[in-house]
Parts: C-alpha cells; sequence; structure tokens
C-alpha cells in the first residue's frame, strides 16, 4: 500500500510539472510572436530639408515623426538643452510590440573629470524606420517615456517662452 501511494505521489508530481513546463513554453512563444525587431537607420548628416522640418523641436526633449511616406518615417528624438558638451543619445532598439512601435534610447552624459565643450547643447539623433505603427513610444534605460512634440501646443509653448509671454 505505501508503494502505491508514493507511486501516486510521484505521478502527481510529474503531471504538475509538465503541466507547469508546458503552459511556460505557451507564454514564451507567444511572447515572441507578439515582438518583432525592426530595423533603422541613423541620420548622420542632415540634409537642409530635415533641418527645417527639426525646426524648433530641435530644442526641446521628446521625439516627433519629422516625415512620413507610405512605409517610411523619420523621427527625431531629443534630449532637451544641456549646459554643456559631452551629452549624447542613442537608438538601442526599434520593436513593434502588440502594435506598438517601441524605440529604446540610451543617454549619455559626460564624466565629471571629463573637458567638455562650455556651450549649450541641444543632444539628439534621427533615424529612418520602415513600415512602424501610428502609436509610437519612446523610453529610456531608466524607463522614462519620452512625450510626443510634434503637437501644435508645444510649439505655441515653446514660442511664447522665448518671447516671454
Amino acid at each position: 500500500m505505501k508503494k502505491q501511494w508514493l507511486f501516486l505521489a510521484l505521478c502527481l508530481v510529474l503531471f504538475t510539472s509538465i503541466l507547469v513546463v508546458g503552459y511556460a513554453k505557451e507564454d514564451i512563444s507567444i511572447a515572441a510572436k507578439d515582438e518583432v525587431e525592426l530595423e533603422f537607420e541613423v541620420i548622420e548628416k542632415l540634409p537642409e530639408d530635415l533641418k527645417k522640418a527639426i525646426g524648433f523641436v530641435g530644442e526641446l526633449r521628446g521625439f516627433g515623426v519629422i516625415r512620413s511616406t507610405d512605409n517610411e518615417s523619420i523621427i527625431y528624438i531629443g534630449v532637451g538643452e544641456k549646459p554643456t558638451g559631452g551629452y549624447g543619445i542613442e537608438v538601442e532598439s526599434v520593436k513593434e510590440v502588440d502594435g506598438l512601435t517601441k524605440i529604446k534610447v540610451v543617454e549619455t552624459s559626460p564624466a565629471a573629470d571629463q573637458l567638455v565643450t562650455q556651450a549649450i547643447t541641444y543632444p539628439r539623433v534621427v533615424i529612418k524606420v520602415k513600415d512602424i505603427t501610428d502609436d509610437i513610444q519612446v523610453i529610456n534605460e531608466q524607463g522614462e517615456v519620452f512625450e510626443d512634440i510634434n503637437d501644435e501646443t508645444k510649439e505655441a509653448e515653446y514660442i511664447d517662452s522665448k518671447t516671454g509671454k
């Protein structure tokens, strides 16, 4: 009788383990299907038309779609005004996750003992991405979400701040 209980207990443990592993594998495969890595290109030297298109947003912290066609978008991501040189921003990845285009960025700061340009700077990156969704989120390594600065009210607020209104 003792052997039967032991056998039953082992079967129960084995069945539970198989059940748990099966569900875990299913969850992993679902997550893999919902996340697609997208290729992007950093535009190092901006043509004049893109410089003009960026305009005032070049001084703001946030992101904006500068130009978009049927299958390609050019996106500006900036960290805003910084007191010196040595600051920067890089795009780590662009992924489509459940209908959301998620852009992960890494911000850099100068080391305390680093010699830097003594001038106000506006670190930014401009990327070209194909086939993105209309719903975009830019997030840094600390989990801070960047604001979409394409909103016309941001332009009005910026102009007011510069003119003292």
